[in-house]
């Protein structure tokens, strides 16, 4: 009977133990997913216009890891963003440095005793959460519902966890641990790798260290086991960046490796040389062994954000020696306008026109994706520079957004419009010529009608590289001869159809249907090339009479 009552007992406990966790875990989810609704458009904004300044990078760092918790969530925000050209590595790196530092605020908030508090906010904000009120603070309520059922978990873990001190089996387990700090650092690194969770793994810890269950020591080396797992995780959800673009990964896994091995270290050099180092600083600063492990949380990330804010440069030049940006980044990626260069619109418009030569220059790189023997030297899928074209497109049109919010002369406003005009061109044509190379090279077509294929991406890779000389020179020469060559040639193209459209070639259904569909791309195009030189004769003809003035 008093083996049965233990074993209730030991249920009990067990069920409890099992409920906070669970409590905990939703919690924490509940938690990070409404604040990322908060933080999701409104952090990208505020991202790119303060990180230019390294101090109030640093703090949105640091406010970034306080709402979000975790830092893989901003790890990966950063990534797009710089893979989106919002941001350089080198104005993220403090911000994921930082952010570091701020997510130790959920480990301080969950050790100060605040039971009662915490149960009245569980209950004020699940009522708001089921009757969906008020709908305007919605998402605040749910993440605050969230924030406490992670602390209600927490107090049915320690509530519950100090009384399997009572049972022999469980003590004894405890004693092999407490002869070991190498098994708690492993511990918290496969913990960690299970759970995709640092933070859920240490408030655990410091919930088990409060009721007596591990002590202040394992507790230390399983919070940087914790970090450690992190780092071993991340491979796993990068294995697709390439480039620069894994920049961020790489900074915030050093970050990782680092710190846990210091640490590692120095924790050693404290308990068997009895220098007094880490645990003797959070003994000095609070009496309360949960504080003193939040403060060991705070003064790994803090310590190792101190000495990486001091190498960003240095760190930079190796993860490029490492990871060196690939072809595809330097293509989609600006490298003559800047903010900076707003200010003076004239020399703005100047750099505007290198930018849009540059996607000039991507065109016959286009043609030559789909020839059975290169004639360029680049190693680049038309998808990858559709993608590269596409983003360096986006980049030069909201750069000519900003640039008329400076109202610029009269004049410049002319040549504004004009470069616009060709930026909608040079846009209009890249997905025409995307469309028109993925047709080409996923249509399979008898030899009667490749010849035709072949004559058409000539002729088009032809007037591309004219105009590429034509936007070089800007001389009028060259673009009365883009001109004429690009005239109407719908007469012509209709002969062609209608030759090939005969019952005497014999075309299937489907070979007709593509016939006409690239025929009419290739119209397009053209006379896409023929209203850019327009464009450009315009800017030239007014310059000459200028001069001529």
């Amino acid at each position: 009977m008093i083996l049965l009552s233990a074993n209730f007992y030991l249920s009990h406990i067990i069920a409890y133990v099992l409920v906070g966790l669970g409590f905990f875990f939703i919690g924490l989810k509940f938690t990070s997913n409404n604040l990322k609704q908060l933080s999701s458009k409104r952090f990208r904004k505020i991202l790119a216009k303060t990180t230019d300044n390294k101090f109030s990078a640093a703090g949105i760092g640091v406010v970034s890891g306080a709402v979000l918790q975790e830092n893989t969530p901003l790890v990966y925000i950063l990534t797009g963003m710089v893979r989106g050209g919002l941001l350089t590595n080198r104005k993220a790196f403090p911000i994921i440095n930082w952010s570091n530092v701020g997510s130790a605020t959920i480990i301080f908030l969950t050790v100060f005793n605040i039971e009662l508090a915490a149960i009245y906010l569980l209950g004020i904000t699940s009522l708001s959460v089921a009757f969906e009120k008020p709908k305007s603070a919605k998402v605040y309520f749910n993440a605050l519902f969230g924030i406490a059922l992670l602390l209600y978990g927490i107090i049915l873990i320690r509530e519950n966890a100090a009384k399997l001190l009572e049972f022999e089996f469980f003590k004894d387990a405890i004693s092999f641990t407490q002869n070991s700090y190498l098994l708690p650092f492993v511990i918290g690194v496969i913990l960690t790798m299970v759970t995709q969770s640092t933070i859920a793994i240490t408030l655990i810890a410091i919930a088990f260290v409060h009721t007596g269950v591990l002590q202040a020591e394992q507790t230390m080396m399983l919070i940087y086991g914790c970090h450690l797992g992190v780092a071993f995780l991340t491979p796993l959800f990068s294995s697709g960046l390439k480039g620069s673009a894994k920049h961020i990964v790489e900074f915030q896994d050093l970050f990782l490796y680092i710190g846990s091995i210091l640490f590692f270290i120095l924790f050693y050099i404290e308990i068997y040389l009895h220098v007094p180092l880490v645990k003797a600083l959070v003994e000095f600063l609070s009496d309360n062994v949960q504080t003193q492990m939040a403060f060991v949380y705070l003064i790994y990330n803090l310590t190792t954000a101190i000495i990486f804010a001091l190498c960003y440069g240095r760190i930079e030049k190796m993860l490029n020696k490492h990871s060196p940006p690939t072809t595809e980044e330097d293509m989609s990626k600006s490298k003559y306008i800047n903010e900076q260069s707003l200010e003076e619109p004239e020399i703005a418009l100047q750099l505007v026109e290198k930018e849009q030569n540059r996607l000039i220059d991507m065109l016959p790189v286009f043609v030559d994706s789909i020839r059975e023997v290169k004639v360029l030297d680049y190693n680049l899928e038309h998808v990858q520079l559709n993608r590269s074209y596409t983003e360096l497109s986006q980049e030069i049109s909201q750069f000519l957004s900003e640039l008329v919010q400076h109202h610029p002369e009269p004049e410049t406003s002319m040549k504004l419009i004009n470069i616009s005009n060709r930026q909608d061109i040079l846009i209009s044509i890249g997905k025409t010529l995307h469309e028109f190379v993925d047709l080409v090279k996923t249509t399979s077509c008898s030899e009667k009608i490749k010849s035709l294929f072949v004559n058409l991406i000539e002729s088009i890779d032809l007037l591309f590289l004219m105009t590429k000389d034509a936007s070089d020179s800007m001389d009028i020469m060259d673009i009365k001869m883009v001109l004429m060559l690009s005239e109407d040639r719908g007469e012509v193209l209709e002969k062609i159809r209608k030759s090939y459209l005969s019952t005497e070639i014999g075309l299937s259904l489907d070979e007709k249907s593509t016939l006409l569909y690239l025929t009419s791309l290739f119209e397009r195009m053209v006379w896409m090339v023929n209203r850019y030189n327009q464009l450009l004769k315009t800017i030239t003809d007014n310059k000459n009479a200028e001069e001529n003035n």
